[in-house]
């Protein structure tokens, strides 16, 4: 429950500088990822690591950093 409430207040938080700085051209963007496949899973079971893929909307898998990657330099990229 902390977690879900601190993500949620990092998208207001967002929110709330996406429109005060709009004026100044200034764009704020929140990457709110879900759980991904990261080193300190490597310690945990593969039935661990599906029930925690299987939470995951969509797609039901496990991000992988390459993808968190991409995405921010797609933000960055995109005048």
């Amino acid at each position: 429950m902390p977690y879900a409430s601190a993500k949620a207040g990092i998208v207001g938080l967002t929110l709330v500088g996406a429109r005060d700085l709009a004026r100044k051209l200034v764009r704020v963007v929140t990457i709110a990822p879900g759980t991904f496949e990261t080193p300190i899973l490597n310690n945990i079971s593969d039935k661990v690591r599906e029930s925690l893929a299987s939470q995951v909307p969509h797609p039901s898998r496990l991000g992988v950093p390459a993808e968190y990657a991409k995405l921010a330099l797609s933000i960055v990229d995109n005048a």
